[in-house]
């Protein structure tokens, strides 16, 4: 036995002492996973703070019984119930749910919707809207299509429509975003897909729409379960003399050419201190500077 630990502690010495020659720091950001259905009764849904309320402009989403939907009127125009994740999201993002559709009606529009690299304050959501309308006849439609902040500005990015796009009760939708391609799915069928370069950041979430008739109907459709994913994990390493670079399981890419006197991920972002120069902020596409001061010390919750 002592033979043996002998010689499982000289192969780890083996791997890390060359490790540690060439690499100063190494950090990992963490891959993001949430999944919920709705035990609670909220208004707007919050779930001790894994949701962010929509704010002045648009609705709320609520929970009760297992079921979220949303809070319209039915008679104002844009102002989707809407609900976003919190924390530190990467950019390639998931979400699946399953939907509560009752009492169709193809005269009136009820949708649900679910969002990709979205962020949301009182007057300004951005980001991606992945819909689905609540039919199952010829006249059902499935849209992708980007929020660009005020309430009613929006793109549409792609558009199908017709059985192909039908909608059941139970059904799954799923909504994928990966570099800029966004895709649509129901029941893990691929249904629509297009690009769009504008958002590289932000956080999944969902949503509902309805107009054309009163608010008694916004119960008739929503979700029952959510489940919403992030980035698979990436690596950081700093090699001194060459830079820092990313690794995500398959190639290296480099991110600068500078060396760190310190860094940490949260989430899926980076925040490095590059001594003189202060202390920045990697957020998988490009840097921002926090602060030109250098702290003696960085720590991440």
């Amino acid at each position: 036995m002592k033979d043996n630990n002998a010689l499982i502690l000289s192969v780890i010495i083996a791997i890390l002492v060359p490790l540690c020659l060439i690499s100063i720091f190494c950090t990992r950001a963490t891959a993001q996973t949430y999944s919920t259905d709705f035990p609670l009764t909220e208004n707007p849904i919050s779930e001790s703070g894994q949701w962010s309320a929509s704010g002045r402009d648009w609705m709320n989403v609520r929970s009760t019984s297992g079921l979220a939907y949303g809070t319209q009127s039915g008679s104002r125009a844009y102002d989707d119930s809407t609900a976003i994740l919190t924390g530190n999201w990467g950019p390639d993002q998931a979400v699946a749910a399953t939907v509560k559709s009752t009492n169709q009606n193809d005269s009136i529009n009820e949708e649900v919707e679910i969002r990709l690299r979205s962020s949301i304050s009182s007057s300004r959501c951005t980001g991606y809207e992945v819909l689905f309308s609540s039919r199952s006849s010829n006249a059902a439609y499935v849209q992708i299509v980007r929020w660009n902040g005020a309430l009613g500005d929006f793109t549409y990015v792609a558009s199908s429509g017709g059985s192909g796009c039908a909608l059941h009760n139970g059904d799954t939708v799923k909504a994928t975003i990966s570099g800029s391609t966004i895709s649509a799915y129901i029941n893990d069928v691929l249904i629509l897909q297009g690009t769009d370069t504008t958002y590289s950041t932000g956080n999944p979430g969902m949503g509902f729409f309805l107009s054309g008739t009163g608010p008694s109907a916004n119960s008739n459709f929503g979700f029952t379960s959510f489940t919403a994913t992030g980035s698979a994990p990436t690596l950081f390493a700093s090699f001194p003399g060459y830079g820092l670079y990313s690794w995500d399981g398959t190639a290296w890419t480099v991110l600068t050419g500078n060396n760190p006197e310190g860094m940490v991920a949260s989430g899926s972002t980076l925040y490095v201190d590059f001594g003189a120069i202060g202390l920045w902020k990697w957020n998988g596409s490009s840097w921002s500077r926090i602060t030109g001061d250098n702290p003696a010390i960085i720590i991440s919750n």
